[in-house]
C-alpha cells in the first residue's frame, strides 16, 4: 500500500482547506490516519485521493442546516454548494486523466479473397 508522506498529507490539507487554523492539530477536519486510509483507497494517485475526502466532506455538509444566532446567519447550502463545485471539478480532472489497463495487440487484417483485380491489363487486350 503506497504511504501518504508528509509532504503530501500537507498538500492534500491545504488543497482542500482542511487544515487547522489554529495549529492544533487536534482541531483538523482528518486525522493522519483516515486521510492514510483514503490514500489506500485511491491506491495512491493524488486526485482520486481528494475526490474521495470531498465526497466525504459533501456528505457531513448534508446534514447542516441553516441557523440564526444573534447577528450571525450561515446558510448550510453555500457551504454544500462550494463542495459540491470543487467536487464537480477534481472529479472532472480524475475522468480526463487517460488510465491503460491493459494493451491487447489487434490481429492483422484478414481479406476473404486476395485481390483478383486487373490493373494494367487493358480489357480486350491478348492478356484477358
Amino acid at each position: 500500500m503506497p504511504t501518504l508522506d508528509s509532504q503530501t498529507n500537507s498538500d492534500l490539507r491545504a488543497d482542500l482547506a482542511i487544515g487547522s487554523d489554529t495549529g492544533d492539530p487536534s482541531t483538523t477536519v482528518f486525522t493522519d490516519a483516515e486521510l492514510q486510509r483514503l490514500y489506500d483507497r485511491a491506491e495512491g494517485d493524488y486526485y482520486t485521493t481528494v475526490v474521495l475526502v470531498l465526497r466525504q466532506l459533501l456528505a457531513d455538509a448534508n446534514k447542516l442546516v441553516r441557523y440564526k444566532y444573534g447577528a450571525n446567519f450561515e446558510d448550510a447550502a453555500q457551504v454544500r454548494a462550494h463542495i459540491k463545485d470543487t467536487l464537480d471539478y477534481y472529479e472532472t480532472k480524475v475522468s480526463q486523466e487517460i488510465k491503460f489497463v491493459s494493451l491487447e495487440a489487434n490481429p492483422p487484417y484478414k481479406r476473404d479473397e486476395p485481390n483478383t483485380g486487373t490493373i494494367g491489363i487493358e480489357p480486350g487486350s491478348e492478356f484477358s
